[in-house]
């Protein structure tokens, strides 16, 4: 069976059905039924119809959702595949279904079953954080989703937004993500002409190793270095990979004459430009050679630049749910 699609009209649809609001920036459904506040959202991209449902309340004559609970709200309502308390956060799962229809009865029973719970064991709607018995809205903090009162909401949104500075200036800190990209091109050149001393250049072994450690070095110390790559520093990394490819390349074939022909590192170079010039070199089967160098770069390269800079990703995402859509 292929994947089910659901798009934004008909999650729209749905929270309307439930009495709910859909932010379709964010892909969440929101709002408040019966009082208590509701956020439900497809539990993964595979999942599109299994729906997370939270909500954050506390009662003062029960203990927290434990497994009897949870087997009492099973026992009342089937398509619950798992219900939990942690502190105030309430969380419930709803079973996996490829029908919309299906999907849309299943959430509705859950929340209907929920609230009748809560509203039996006297639980009152709170802010996570302060625990107040006042309107919630939802905030956002990487993947995490917390029902917070206004106040509470920007106080914690705030002081996360405070480590923003140090993240700016590590994107704009050009100078040291290209000094960090040189001194990997180094290595990645000392690299390719010692390999091409103990093997040939035009080993096509050789060209692929050569070719990665030239990419690898200068992509993954130039991020190192530099913090939050920004654009010129991407820039300046990918230059600087292809000049030492290039170069280190050029440098196996003076290195190979160096080592076979007894020569200096200058009458080896000479001798290899002059061949190059008058045209005695097989161009087709140099371009190609030098591509399989690139191509391995390219790979080392973009695979090291991804892991260097997998850290800073999204570090102080923070979004305020549903706010500019009420």
């Amino acid at each position: 069976m292929g994947r089910t699609r659901i798009n934004d009209e008909q999650y729209q649809h749905m929270a309307y059905v439930w009495g709910l609001n859909y932010d379709m920036e964010n892909k969440v459904i929101y709002g408040e039924r019966s009082g208590y506040p509701f956020l439900i959202y497809a539990s993964n991209a595979l999942t599109p119809l299994m729906f997370t449902i939270t909500t954050s309340a506390v009662s003062s004559f029960f203990p927290p959702i434990g497994n009897m609970e949870e087997n009492l709200l099973k026992s009342r309502v089937p398509m619950l595949t798992s219900v939990g308390q942690r502190d105030s956060r309430i969380t419930a799962l709803s079973t996996n279904t490829f029908d919309l229809n299906t999907a849309q009865q299943n959430v509705e029973c859950i929340l209907s079953v929920l609230i009748s719970f809560l509203q039996e064991r006297g639980y009152i709607p709170c802010c996570e954080s302060c625990k107040y018995s006042v309107h919630t809205e939802i905030l956002q903090t990487r993947n995490e989703y917390r029902h917070l009162c206004p106040q509470c909401e920007e106080r914690i949104a705030a002081s996360i937004w405070q480590n923003m500075p140090s993240v700016k200036a590590s994107s704009a800190n050009v100078v040291k993500g290209i000094i960090g990209t040189v001194i990997g091109a180094a290595l990645g050149f000392i690299f390719m002409a010692l390999l091409s001393s103990y093997t040939y250049i035009d080993n096509v072994g050789t060209l692929l190793l050569s070719g990665l450690m030239a990419g690898t070095f200068p992509a993954s110390i130039g991020v190192c270095m530099g913090g939050r790559p920004c654009r010129a520093t991407k820039i300046v990394i990918a230059v600087i990979v292809v000049l030492t490819v290039f170069v280190g390349y050029n440098a196996g074939f003076v290195v190979a004459f160096m080592t076979e022909r007894d020569m200096s590192v200058w009458m080896a170079a000479k001798t290899y430009i002059s061949m190059m010039l008058a045209g005695m070199a097989n161009m087709k089967l140099w371009t190609w050679r030098l591509a399989v160098a690139y191509v391995a770069a390219a790979a080392g390269g973009f695979s090291s630049y991804l892991s260097a800079s997998s850290k800073f990703r999204n570090p102080y995402k923070v979004v305020h749910i549903g706010r500019y859509g009420r």
